[in-house]
Order: structure tokens, then C-alpha cells, then sequence
């Protein structure tokens, strides 16, 4: 739990807050031009909270924490440690891919959610500094577009994609085969596959959830 969740909140926490700084500017530019500087505050709450914060979050595990996990698995199945274990009488299930993806499922929903909040955050510099909003002012149309299934959403979302990257990882880790050459490719395909099938149940979920 703390080597695949609590180490990457720092990565986390810091793009997440570029990337809303970013967002906040471009957004607060074009609302400022009709009059519209207060809505900053919905918009980044909303989007945050509902789409970027969960989704960011699992890009930057799938990337992080997803390929650590194929990487020590695949390492271990081609020196044959997977071997002696099952040798030793261990289920992979048990010993190797459960506390794995408990570990992220648990972990990833309060990332996201620390994640959010650092967006917001950063949307709020932009609003005080740049728009002359009032803190005041942003906190509270933000706590007025913001829902308690808002953040429903956002614990459901985030623990589906943990799921997804924490068994591919484990999958494609424990089906390695080769040498050391393997693990790299390995590797790669983890990444790849862990974002694809994350932003494809985001679009899943944005179909359901919004039509």
C-alpha cells in the first residue's frame, strides 16, 4: 500500500496542479470575457472532481505503479521465483496478485480525491490572482455545483480503474516468458494497455453516467 499508493501522491499531487493551473488559466481567460470569472470555480470543481482527478490519477499509476508491478512479477517468473513458490505450496492469487491490487483499489480513490483538491486549488490561485475572486466567493458556488454523488463517482471510478491496471499488471507480469529482454516488453505493454482500457471505461462510465 505504501510503495505503489502513498509514494506516488508527491507525482500525483504535482501534475494534477500544473495541469489545473493550466486549465484554470485558459478557462478563466474566456469567462472573464463575458462577464462569467465566478463559474471558474464550477467548472474546475466539476471536472476535476467528476473527470480529471480520477482519470489523471490512473494515468500516472498505470504508468507508475502498474509497471512496477509487471516489472517485479516478470522479473520474478523468468528467474523462476514464481516457480519455487508454487513449488512451496503458494497460490499466485493469494501471495502474489491479491495484495497487490488491494492495495491499489484502497489506494487509489484517496489519491484521486487529494488529486482533485489540488486542481481546485490551483483554480483558486487563478481566481484570486488573476480574476480578483474573493476566496469566499469561489468556495462557496464551488460547494454549490459540487454534489455528495460527485465524489461517489469519483470513488467508484477510481477503484474500477485501479482494478483494471493492478490486473493487467499482474496478468501480463506472471505470463512473461523469455529473458531479461521479456521484462522490458513486459513493461511497455503494461503502460499501454493500463491507460487504454482506463480511458475506455472513463468513456464507459461518462455514457452511463451523463446521457
Amino acid at each position: 500500500l505504501h510503495e505503489l499508493g502513498t509514494t506516488a501522491l508527491p507525482v500525483v499531487l504535482l501534475l494534477t496542479g500544473l495541469i489545473g493551473l493550466t486549465l484554470a488559466l485558459l478557462m478563466g481567460q474566456q469567462l472573464a470575457q463575458y462577464g462569467a470569472s465566478v463559474h471558474l470555480a464550477t467548472l474546475m470543481g466539476v471536472s476535476f472532481v467528476r473527470e480529471v482527478g480520477p482519470l489523471l490519477t490512473a494515468v500516472i499509476l498505470a504508468g507508475r505503479s502498474g509497471s512496477a508491478i509487471t516489472a517485479e512479477l516478470a522479473s520474478m517468473k523468468v528467474q523462476e521465483e514464481v516457480d519455487a513458490l508454487r513449488t512451496m505450496g503458494a497460490r499466485d492469487a493469494t501471495f502474489l496478485i491479491a495484495p497487490r491490487v488491494i492495495a491499489l483499489v484502497v489506494a487509489t480513490p484517496f489519491l484521486s480525491l487529494f488529486a482533485s483538491a489540488c486542481g481546485i486549488a490551483a483554480g483558486l490561485v487563478v481566481a484570486v490572482f488573476r480574476l480578483d475572486l474573493a476566496p469566499t466567493t469561489y468556495f462557496q458556488v464551488l460547494f454549490d455545483a459540487l454534489q455528495a454523488k460527485d465524489i461517489f463517482y469519483t470513488f467508484l471510478k477510481s477503484a474500477v480503474f485501479a482494478t483494471i491496471i493492478a490486473f493487467l499488471a499482474c496478468r501480463i507480469g506472471l505470463s512473461t516468458r523469455g529473458g531479461s529482454d521479456a521484462v522490458g516488453r513486459a513493461t511497455t505493454r503494461t503502460v499501454v494497455a493500463g491507460i487504454f482500457w482506463t480511458v475506455i471505461a472513463d468513456c464507459i462510465f461518462a455514457l452511463v453516467l451523463y446521457l
